[in-house]
């Protein structure tokens, strides 16, 4: 995951650590960052491809 930890609960906006935002810590739980590039060999493609299946 790119951004494991949501922006509230990071400790440059501690402040913001008591709101409760469950979307975005749903967001920060599940979304993968992929990576993309027209210089990706045949083999990191497959391993993506691997690493995602695995998931």
């Amino acid at each position: 995951m790119h951004y494991p930890i949501p922006p509230h609960h990071q400790e440059a906006y501690k402040e913001l650590q008591n709101y409760s935002l469950p979307i975005t810590e749903k967001i920060h739980r599940e979304v993968l960052s992929l990576p993309m590039s027209q210089v990706l060999t045949q083999e990191e493609v497959s391993t993506v491809i691997n690493l995602l299946n695995l998931y």
